[in-house]
């Protein structure tokens, strides 16, 4: 089993077999705490994102059958070797431990992070949001005023952006995860990065409000409108009765 790098633990890099159950298992560890053991559900999202690829774009509803990380771990499947952004308001221990790995081999060549300045003191990141600037590095993590959750992976193969209800981490409730392979939107999305690591400082900084995004047009995108069919307005009779509605 492959040992986490945050955490010094064994990490379950196993997947669980469809059909969609959730579950969890908890193990006791020879240490002072205890932490639910996971399993990746990566046999669930390759189901729910069945027939993505160029030119698809997927909206998928989910009751915790799979994580956003479970989905990021498909399409880097798709993607060949990928650079990942993820903007996020947290990140889960686990998560972030499986993320670290897979840094380590050929699917990601470089990940980076835009967290929440909050992230530092939230309930339960306190042991491990200093160790999470070590195996990351400062410079691959902005803090900031951040709710935004999206995941930017420009990969050998394919670019693709995920936007989500979801933070980086288990996820036992209705989330919606929309995938897209629409390069504009790749692009969109990558200038919203470049901007956040000119803009904000590398590693933890204080809550002094939102990037400012200056080098953002707000209407960069054009916006092609339709033409209005033109002609009389005919006025009709309304008429007026009980209507059914099929209730009893």
């Amino acid at each position: 089993m492959v040992t986490g790098r945050l955490t010094g633990q064994p990490l379950n890099l196993e997947s669980e077999e469809a059909p969609l159950v959730p579950g969890s298992v908890t193990v006791a560890r020879p240490t002072p705490r205890r932490r639910r053991h996971r399993f990746l559900r990566t046999a669930s999202a390759r189901q729910a994102m069945e027939g993505f690829g160029p030119g698809v774009e997927l909206d998928c509803l989910t009751g915790g059958e799979f994580s956003l990380l479970d989905a990021v771990l498909v399409l880097l499947e798709g993607t060949g070797p990928a650079d990942v952004t993820i903007s996020t308001y947290s990140v889960g221990l686990y998560d972030a431990e499986v993320m670290a790995h897979f840094l380590t081999t050929d699917a990601i060549r470089s990940c980076r992070f835009i967290l929440d300045v909050n992230f530092r003191t939230l309930s339960g990141s306190r042991g491990y949001a200093v160790t999470l600037m070590d195996v990351f590095g400062e410079e691959a993590i902005r803090t900031t005023r951040n709710h935004s959750k999206f995941i930017l992976i420009r990969g050998r193969d394919m670019d693709v952006t995920v936007t989500s209800s979801a933070n980086l981490n288990e996820n036992r409730r209705l989330e919606h995860i929309q995938v897209s392979s629409d390069p504009a939107r790749a692009n969109f999305f990558q200038r919203v990065v470049d901007e956040v690591w000119g803009d904000v400082k590398p590693g933890w900084n204080p809550a002094r409000g939102v990037p400012g995004l200056p080098g953002l047009d707000p209407i960069d995108t054009p916006v092609t409108m339709g033409h209005a069919t033109r002609g009389s307005i005919r006025p009709g009779t309304a008429r007026v009765g009980t209507r059914d509605l099929g209730v009893a």
